[in-house]
Formats: structure tokens, C-alpha cells, sequence
């Protein structure tokens, strides 16, 4: 009960965080509405399940919302490296787009192309690996899933 009540509790702080400045006015700004109102809503859920007496249902939630955020949090930093690489430059400045462009003699305009190339192919593993974990820790069968026929 106490870890269901700690992790209701962490993620209430969570959503109230103010991460952002706003660059014109240097005030902070909260997390986007899509992610703070999600947040507390199975804070709140956590929560009263564990008070409730659900204890099962409350570490079994908790649960699912530490593994499937850890799980989202590592497919985002992914698609920003994806995002990072296609940018223009941003493969050349680094020291193995150093050595690929000395290596293979490739222009400023090849080497953006191989960037924006590797950005797809980050992207691609992200959700060939990502989707089908998220799809585990959900219990999915995947796409081979069909109901059984118990006879007439």
C-alpha cells in the first residue's frame, strides 16, 4: 500500500512541475495539458484504489504506469536522436560523421542525406522495438489473436 500511495504521490509532482520557460517572458509554464491531466488522473486512480482497500488493483496499476513511462520515456529520447541526426550538420559534427566523411569522401550534401537516412532508420528501430514492449507489458497478444470456438 505504501509503495501504490508513494508513486500516486510522485506522480502528483510530476505533473505540477514547471519544466519550461517561456523564452519571451522568462515565466515558467507547466507541462502540456495531454500529459499533466493523464498524470493525475491515474495519480488519483492509484491513489483511491489503495485507500479503497483494492491494494492488488493499486500496486498492480502502479506498476504498469512506472514500466509503460519508462518504456515511453526511453522511445522519446530515441525519436529525438532520430530527430537530432536529420538535422543539417549535425551528423559531420560529430567524430564518427567525421571519419565516415574522411573515409568515403563525402560532401557537406551527402552527408546530411546519410544523416536524415540514419534518422529514419532510428526512428524505425524505436517503433520496431518499442510498440511491441508497450504491447507486452499490456498483455497483448499480438496480431495472431482470435477467439476460440468452444463448439456449438
Amino acid at each position: 500500500m505504501i509503495a501504490a500511495l508513494t508513486i500516486g504521490v510522485l506522480l502528483i509532482m510530476t505533473a505540477l512541475v514547471k519544466p519550461d520557460r517561456d523564452p519571451v517572458t522568462g515565466v515558467s509554464r507547466p507541462l502540456p495539458g495531454v500529459v499533466r491531466i493523464p498524470m493525475l488522473l491515474l495519480a488519483g486512480f492509484v491513489i483511491i484504489a489503495a485507500v479503497s482497500g483494492f491494494i492488488g488493483l493499486a500496486k498492480f496499476a502502479a506498476a504498469q504506469i512506472v514500466i509503460t513511462g519508462a518504456i515511453l520515456a526511453t522511445m522519446l529520447i530515441g525519436l529525438q536522436t532520430g530527430r537530432a541526426l536529420g538535422t543539417d550538420g549535425a551528423l559531420t559534427s560529430t567524430p564518427v560523421g567525421g571519419r565516415i566523411r574522411k573515409r568515403f569522401d563525402l560532401t557537406d550534401t551527402a552527408m546530411d542525406q546519410f544523416g536524415v537516412l540514419l534518422s529514419l532508420g532510428v526512428y524505425l528501430l524505436v517503433l520496431l522495438v518499442g510498440i511491441p514492449m508497450i504491447a507486452l507489458q499490456w498483455a497483448s497478444t499480438g496480431w495472431t489473436c482470435r477467439r476460440s470456438s468452444t463448439g456449438s
